[in-house]
């Protein structure tokens, strides 16, 4: 029964940590948008002598630029919070994982122990039957 709860935990490990991989790439293709963004708004100009016209339409694109900025960075945050929260999970499932392999091998040096301790009655009640055919 131990053993199966240690490779459900098991399973249930793995699982959080791919989902934290995936966070984790989703946050780092929201920071290339942003450098992406960043680097338009910081690019983005008119032809000089322009009209009034242009100027009002690149502050307009500036703005929209910034504004998606500040969006993704909203959703970079909510995806950190998750990503913290993740982190608490996986913490809490390999506490679990431990303390069931703990257990698991507290089984098997009691089953080592009850193994030699029957070999040594075999081999105690050979040598008594040995002896006493002498």
């Amino acid at each position: 029964m131990i053993q199966k709860l240690f490779h459900f935990k098991t399973v249930q490990l793995e699982q959080q940590l791919v989902q934290k991989r995936q966070l984790l790439s989703k946050v780092f293709e929201i920071d290339e948008q942003i450098g992406k963004t960043e680097h338009s708004l910081s690019t983005a100009t008119v032809k000089l002598f322009g009209s009034i016209g242009d100027f009002k339409v690149l502050a307009i694109h500036k703005n929209s630029m910034k504004f998606e900025i500040t969006k993704l960075e909203r959703e970079k945050k909510f995806l950190q919070s998750k990503i913290a929260t993740l982190d608490t999970i996986i913490i809490e499932f390999q506490k679990e994982l431990e303390q069931y392999s703990y257990i698991l091998k507290q089984e098997a040096k009691k089953r080592l122990k009850k193994e030699e301790k029957n070999e040594e009655m075999v081999a105690s009640e050979y040598m008594q039957a040995k002896w006493m055919a002498s």
